[in-house]
């Protein structure tokens, strides 16, 4: 169902230079994604790619963020506008930051770049985040309405581990089965075969440099002598 889903919103709500539409009918796109659009999308893309580890889904996310950071960011004062900034014809733009039933693209934008910055290690995803969650903590509103933004500071306040498996595809099934055993929100995932490894070199640079299989954990941009079993794994993940 997710992805159908996304294969309806890439064929018939994105424009050829890959912004997003918001309604489609009888063959017609109209209108420009809002904020909302832009930062559900790539949080659904991140999700997808922490449930199946294919890049094709992470690259997708890099895209769509890039795409949000480009048309509603606030430059000046930090955060996301909730239309495009460069809509002349609008008098106001507007900026949310509480969190309702539904998150706020705002808070939704903070936890995708904090992931992003985790999962890619570049250094201008990292900007971002730090950016955007410092904009989110000047604002005086109730923690009560902060819940998701919450979360995105999690990931960037307590340590974080970076799992970078270098991997036959055969161990692929194995390394899923053992990660879904536990549910671990400071782990971020890469996996590395001979198949994927150019692709991921470009979405992540640090993994190039990892040609020996093993699985190498890092944490605050140090990496471990790789690992070679689950069971020596499981010793020192959180």
């Amino acid at each position: 169902a997710a992805k159908k889903s996304l294969q309806f919103i890439q064929t018939h709500l994105t424009y050829a230079d890959g912004s997003l539409a918001v309604r489609y009918r009888d063959g017609e796109q109209i209108g420009e994604g809002f904020l909302d659009d832009y930062a559900y999308l790539s949080w659904a893309l991140l999700s997808l790619y922490e449930n199946t580890f294919q890049l094709t889904y992470l690259q997708q996310a890099e895209k769509i963020t890039q795409l949000m950071c480009q048309k509603f960011a606030d430059e000046i004062n930090g955060g996301f506008f909730f239309n495009e900034k460069d809509n002349h014809a609008l008098i106001y733009h507007p900026k949310e930051w509480y969190d309702g039933a539904l998150p706020c693209g705002n808070s939704v934008a903070a936890l995708i770049l904090v992931k992003l910055a985790h999962l890619t290690g570049k250094n201008q995803w990292q900007q971002w985040a730090d950016k955007q969650l410092q904009a989110a903590a000047n604002q005086q509103t109730s923690p009560l309405g902060r819940s998701f933004y919450l979360v995105a500071l999690m990931q960037r306040l307590y340590p974080t581990q970076e799992l970078v498996a270098v991997i036959d595809d055969h161990d692929i099934i194995p390394l899923k089965q053992y990660l879904s055993s536990k549910f671990r929100p400071q782990l971020n995932v890469l996996i590395k075969t001979a198949n994927n490894s150019q692709t991921l070199a470009h979405l992540a640079p640090f993994t190039a440099d990892f040609k020996r299989n093993g699985y190498y954990l890092c944490q605050n941009q140090t990496c471990r002598q790789p690992i070679f079993t689950l069971d020596e794994l499981a010793k020192v993940l959180f």
